[in-house]
């Protein structure tokens, strides 16, 4: 049989065998800042979704008129005061390697 007096319980933990740590709650400050944390992410997912959603929606309308305006200079329904405007409007915004796109056209 086993003493109580040699420090050991009969089950064999021993008394001086420090208690087992327990799980500390977590503040309500740790929770919140850890819901912050997630909706600052989900935010700026939101924000990259929309900015894509919107570059796309650029891109196909600048495909579209682009496509138009050549349409109709192909036709011959564009005068050519407006071509003239398309032609300065381009010429201050395209770069180099862009300008190359138009060589050979009405807007060169």
């Amino acid at each position: 049989m086993t003493s109580v007096l040699d420090n050991h319980w009969p089950n064999g933990i021993s008394l001086d065998a420090p208690e087992p740590q327990r799980a500390q709650p977590r503040s309500a400050v740790a929770r919140s800042e850890e819901r912050l944390a997630a909706l600052q992410a989900k935010l700026a997912q939101a924000k990259r979704m929309l900015h894509e959603a919107s570059a796309r929606e650029d891109a196909i309308r600048e495909r579209v008129v682009g496509r138009a305006v050549w349409a109709l200079v192909q036709k011959g329904g564009l005068d050519h005061a407006v071509i003239d405007l398309i032609r300065r409007e381009l010429r201050g915004q395209l770069r180099p390697a862009q300008a190359g796109a138009f060589t050979d056209t009405v807007f060169e």
